[in-house]
C-alpha cells in the first residue's frame, strides 16, 4: 500500500494563511460561484462550496406563494423618502413580523407626541428599532405598501447571510440601511464588486 506524502508547511503557505481575511461556504451555483470566488480571492477571502439540497429547492419553488403566511423569510421595508430601507429576517409568519414593526413605529410616534420620550427612546434603541427611530425624524411615512419578501431560507444561518447580502445590495443602490447589524459587512468589497460586474 502506497503511503500518502504530506508536504511540509512552507513559509509562503504560512504567510498566505496569515493574510487571509476569512472563509465562507456558499452554495455551488454554476453562474455565481466561480465569479464570486475569483472576486473573493482578490480581496483575500477563501470560499468553499457545498451541494444544495436539490429536492428541497425544487419543492419549495413549486409551492404556491403564501403571501403574509410565508415563514422563514428575508424582507425589506422602505421609507417613503426612498433614501432608507430596513432589511430583516424572521422564521415566523411575515404578516406577524410586519405588524410588530408597524406597532413599534406607531407606539413610538405616539409616545413622542405625548411627551413620553424615555419610553420612545427605549423602543427606538432596541435591536429592531431602526424603523421607529427613522420615522421619528423623517418627514415621510414608512412605505408599508412597498414592504416585500426578498428571499426565503429555512436555515437560520443562511437566512442571516441572505439578509446581509440584501442589506448590502440596498447600500450599493445608495440607500441607508436602518437595520442595526449586518454580519456581511466584512464582505462588502467582494459583494459590491460582484454586483458591479453582474
Amino acid at each position: 500500500m502506497k503511503e500518502r506524502q504530506v508536504r511540509p508547511p512552507t513559509e509562503e503557505n504560512d504567510k498566505e494563511e496569515e493574510t487571509r481575511r476569512g472563509i465562507v461556504s456558499i452554495p455551488n451555483i454554476p453562474t455565481l460561484t466561480r465569479t464570486f470566488s475569483r472576486i473573493a480571492k482578490q480581496h483575500k477571502f477563501l470560499t468553499t462550496t457545498k451541494a444544495c439540497n436539490k429536492i428541497r429547492d425544487l419543492t419549495s419553488n413549486a409551492k404556491t406563494p403564501l403571501g403574509g403566511k410565508n415563514k422563514h423569510v428575508v424582507y425589506q421595508i422602505p421609507c417613503g423618502c426612498d433614501r432608507c430601507s430596513y432589511t430583516g429576517e424572521t422564521d415566523r409568519m411575515w404578516e406577524s413580523r410586519e405588524k410588530e414593526h408597524q406597532d413599534k413605529v406607531r407606539l413610538t410616534l405616539q409616545d413622542i407626541a405625548d411627551g413620553n420620550t424615555q419610553r420612545a427612546e427605549e423602543r427606538m434603541n432596541t435591536g429592531d428599532g431602526g424603523l421607529a427611530k427613522h420615522s421619528a425624524v423623517c418627514d415621510h411615512q414608512i412605505n408599508w405598501k412597498g414592504a416585500r419578501i426578498v428571499g426565503r431560507e429555512r436555515n437560520t444561518a443562511q437566512r442571516k447571510f441572505l439578509e446581509g447580502i440584501e442589506t448590502l445590495k440596498e447600500k450599493s443602490k445608495g440607500k441607508t440601511p436602518l437595520n442595526s447589524y449586518n454580519n456581511m459587512e466584512p464582505w462588502q468589497p467582494v459583494i459590491f464588486e460582484y454586483l458591479r460586474t453582474s
